[in-house]
């Protein structure tokens, strides 16, 4: 006879587990756009988005949000002709909304959530734990003071949350730049931020956790990527594939410095701290000393 909590685990298969978390997300946004915000009315039903039908609705500016691994939109209007529009992606994590607002939204911080923008008294996005919100009002004349009133309504219903990757913790302090440092996923972001391959050679996904910075060391200037790959498996394909494009050779050792096809410097290394599969890939550097001093300090091994 199987007992009562054993069947209820052997019930939560994956599929079904995250049902029952998209089921409990989709609750919780429908939650913070309520009936009324900002003294105004909510006009007409909520409309869901999900990673497929946002192109539906946003095409051409949807991959920005799909690249920091957007869970939904849901999109509601509020005033007694709907002229106000709420945009509400769920990121799933404040680390992730964070980064998606300071990178893709320029300007200064408008002063409402833990980051904001404000464009020309019409626009107002804000960035509170794992969510963003692209307040709008569609108007030949803007209005500030609304735009603010939605805002901080909507900010006081969502908790504020740590906004830090905790790939960050595995970047070297000395010589850091702190106002490079990026957050990213895929081979896309990648390649925004400096240029490596065409094809995605360091075999990036949603589920790599990608750190970029730059360090000022021994007159020296380089860029550092790291990444954190869900298993060592996929690291080592990654180490081979990059080495493979870059150097035309599968190095032996866990740490290779060489000149790839452009006659450029490039340091790549396999880490492990705390277990984690990492892999950390230099550019820019002048000197191979500079290279392994920075790869040291990550627990690089020669």
């Amino acid at each position: 006879m199987v007992s009562m909590k054993k069947a209820s685990r052997s019930l939560l298969t994956p599929p079904l587990l995250s049902l029952i978390l998209l089921l409990a997300g989709c609750a919780q946004r429908q939650a913070l756009l309520l009936d009324s915000l900002g003294g105004l009315p909510r006009a007409g039903k909520l409309e869901t988005y999900d990673t497929v039908r946002i192109f539906d609705y946003m095409d051409g500016a949807a991959e920005k949000y799909i690249d920091y691994n957007l869970r939904q939109m849901t999109l509601a209007k509020y005033g007694p002709k709907g002229e106000i529009l709420i945009e509400l992606y769920d990121m799933g994590r404040a680390c992730e909304a964070k980064e998606l607002l300071t990178h893709e939204f320029p300007g200064p911080d408008a002063g409402v959530g833990q980051a904001s923008r404000l464009y020309e008294d019409k626009t107002l996005v804000l960035q509170q734990g794992p969510f963003i919100a692209n307040i709008t009002i569609p108007e030949a004349d803007g209005d500030k003071a609304k735009l603010l009133a939605v805002g901080k309504e909507l900010v006081a219903l969502i908790p504020p949350a740590d906004a830090t990757p905790p790939i960050f913790a595995a970047l070297p302090r000395q010589d850091l730049d702190p106002k490079t440092i990026r957050y990213f996923h895929t081979d896309v972001s990648l390649n925004r931020i400096h240029y490596v391959a065409d094809e995605n050679v360091l075999c990036l996904s949603p589920k790599t956790e990608c750190a970029f910075a730059e360090y000022a060391l021994a007159g020296d200037r380089v860029k550092l990527f790291l990444i954190e790959y869900p298993n060592a498996s996929t690291r080592a394909k990654a180490w081979q594939k990059f080495c493979q494009d870059a150097f035309k050779t599968i190095p032996p050792s866990p740490t290779f410095i060489g000149k790839d096809y452009g006659k450029k410097l490039v340091a790549v290394s396999m880490i492990e701290k705390d277990t984690r599969p990492l892999l950390a890939v230099c550019f820019g550097a002048q000197r191979e000393e500079t290279c392994r001093m920075l790869l040291s300090r990550m627990g690089g091994r020669p």
